[in-house]
């Protein structure tokens, strides 16, 4: 789901609910965490956190789909997946990390991380990943 910029600033003030839904999570991936619901949540906090810190806006939201249909997927913890995505649809090429986990025994899913960042960091996550056996997808481009 995209929130128009007027959406995100309702919800950022606290406006009608607390708790948003963001994107969708497939089944194959939500049963590598494992989680029952494929709806990713974000939390009011947090999404003031993303616009206040990071300085991410609705923009950022309206990403979170393709990042978790085309990103790398890695899966870090027992209930965690974290995806990394290149947003190459600008005149610079933005890098996002992107953390989803499962919550109340995989009954909610939650995102936990989002942020900028760099290559050398995004190679590093990447190399750490295909060591360790972490890897669930590489990334899907069109």
């Amino acid at each position: 789901m995209i929130l128009t910029h007027r959406q995100y600033i309702r919800f950022l003030r606290g406006g009608t609910v607390n708790v948003q839904v963001v994107a969708f999570l497939p089944g194959d991936l939500a049963a590598q965490m494992p989680t029952l619901s494929t709806d990713v949540r974000i939390d009011g906090a947090y999404a003031k956190k993303l616009w206040e810190k990071h300085h991410l806006g609705h923009e950022a939201l309206g990403v979170i789909q393709s990042m978790i249909n085309r990103g790398w997927c890695t899966k870090t913890r027992p209930n965690q997946l974290d995806f990394l995505y290149v947003d190459s649809s600008g005149r610079q090429p933005k890098r996002y990390v992107l953390g989803v986990k499962s919550a109340k025994s995989g009954q909610e899913t939650w995102l936990t991380t989002l942020h900028l960042t760099d290559e050398l960091e995004m190679r590093r996550r990447l190399s750490r990943a295909k060591q360790k056996g972490q890897m669930i997808r590489t990334a899907v481009w069109d």
